[in-house]
């Protein structure tokens, strides 16, 4: 996809950040839960740097949460990389999909993200931590190779403290946010992380898992694809971590 190929340019070639559009309203495709009742939840997706909004339900994600039966509506945020480059993301997500959520009544609000996608969701939670329930990180990315770096040459995230924070740092701002789950009890969004053994990012889940509880982590073999992601999306639906509180249909 012409899309997708830009986005992954424009990472070495910023001027490209040009070609990709960033809507407002952001644009955003929907899926209601049947029945007469308006559902509780609110289940918001967010794709990867190299996906498009379209994707989660050419991968099965949406059918497979729909079998659930749960009542929970879902949307799935277009929420390309240009949004990242220009600093809008978090103004989109605040205004376009949490806004009106919390006025359409919905009481519980999780965020799904793959890759770019899980660090959007993070860094979304991170400033607005009362708009989110849980965030559902998948294969996250977590920063630029000197922080992940940086952090566990200290000895892993518990050990490291961050330096002075830049307002646009969105990066630096995550792992200082994340370093909140180092306590109990945290009064923060439930986060659960899942990924591959062999995923590029690997070294820095890892280290955000030695904060997380057992049983929010989720590890099965293989790579950054969306073959492990189909996995590990179905040991999660399998799972308290996100069932927790959702009602069935009627």
């Amino acid at each position: 996809m012409i899309r997708a190929l830009v986005c992954k340019l424009a990472l070495r070639f910023p001027w490209m950040v040009r070609l990709l559009p960033t809507a407002v309203p952001v644009v955003t495709q929907h899926y209601k839960c049947p029945g007469p009742d308006q559902a509780r939840t609110l289940i918001v997706f967010l794709p990867g740097i190299g996906d498009t909004a379209a994707d989660y339900a050419r991968y099965g994600f949406i059918e497979a949460i729909q079998q659930q039966e749960w009542s929970a509506d879902l949307v799935v945020v277009d929420a390309h990389y240009g949004y990242y480059a220009n600093r809008t993301i978090l103004d989109r997500l605040h205004e376009d999909i949490f806004e009106p959520a919390k006025a359409l009544g919905y009481q519980n609000r999780w965020m799904v993200g793959i890759s770019l996608g899980g660090f959007g969701a993070l860094l979304y939670a991170s400033r607005h931590a009362a708009d989110v329930t849980g965030v559902i990180a998948m294969a996250p990315y977590l920063g630029r190779p000197a922080l992940v770096e940086e952090i566990a040459a200290t000895g892993g995230i518990r050990n490291w403290r961050p330096d002075t924070l830049g307002a646009s740092d969105y990066e630096r701002h995550v792992w200082a946010w994340l370093k909140r789950y180092e306590r109990a009890n945290v009064q923060c969004p439930t986060l659960c992380l899942a990924y591959g053994e062999r995923d590029t990012f690997v070294d820095a889940h890892r280290m955000l898992s030695e904060i997380l509880p057992p049983e929010q982590v989720f590890v099965e073999s293989g790579a950054h694809d969306w073959t492990t992601w189909q996995k590990l999306w179905r040991a999660i639906l399998n799972s308290p971590c996100l069932t927790d509180g959702l009602a069935r249909r009627r």
